[in-house]
């Protein structure tokens, strides 16, 4: 017998799409740079998906999540958002030029 789908709540559908729209932002960089797209062109493309979608979405998280429970998983994502917003601002003021740079773990 085959489980039913997990029913996500009305309240983070938006936020739930944002995460596979931010899925597959992470995987065109990752094809692009296994085929060896222009740093310029991927820096332009990160830029460009940061100011118009990631921000956006991480002041949400935050607001709607994130200040709303206290709890380590919080902490850590609350972590990981300032990582990857530094990552953002150094690649929208000066850009990544090495393949490396590029990788976040």
């Amino acid at each position: 017998m085959e489980k039913a789908p997990i029913k996500r709540s009305t309240y983070v559908v938006t936020l739930s799409r944002d995460h596979h729209s931010g899925l597959l932002f992470c995987w065109k960089i990752k094809e692009g740079i296994k085929r060896d797209i222009s740093f310029e062109r991927l820096n332009n493309y990160i830029r460009y998906f940061w100011e118009g979608h990631l921000n956006k979405h991480f002041q949400e998280e935050e607001i709607l999540l994130f200040n709303q429970i206290r709890h380590e998983l919080t902490e850590q994502a609350l972590m990981e958002h300032v990582q990857l917003k530094d990552l953002f601002l150094r690649i929208s003021s000066s850009g990544l030029d090495h393949k490396e740079d590029y990788l976040f773990h």
